[in-house]
């Protein structure tokens, strides 16, 4: 079964856009892991962008949704849907250069 959020992914054209607010807003700390080069997004035009905020310590289920999630994305792509999901770890990264005490606390 496809999750209702991938199945009607058309309707977020639906709703009204934030004037002055764009995702490269949202996205601009991030870091591609393990090289730590800022994250830019591609030109390639999307109707829908998934944010998938996952971590190790959310265990098993949180990776069999994701892999399943990516699999219902890639078909609606191949369906004609224009979505890209965009995962984002929120594990503490060696790169990050800082203690397990000083990482910060995520409001999510």
């Amino acid at each position: 079964m496809v999750p209702i959020f991938i199945g009607k992914g058309d309707s977020i054209n639906l709703v009204k856009p934030i004037e002055g607010e764009y995702l490269d807003k949202y996205l601009e700390p991030l870091v591609v892991d393990k090289t730590a080069n800022k994250f830019i997004l591609d030109k390639q035009k999307y109707d829908v962008y998934m944010i998938v905020y996952w971590a190790k310590f959310m265990g098993k289920v949180s990776k069999r949704k994701v892999y399943e999630w990516q699999e219902h994305l890639k078909k609606a792509n191949q369906n004609g849907q224009k979505m890209r999901m965009i995962l984002v770890s929120v594990d503490y990264q060696q790169f990050w250069g800082i203690t397990k005490d000083q990482i910060p606390k995520f409001g999510f």
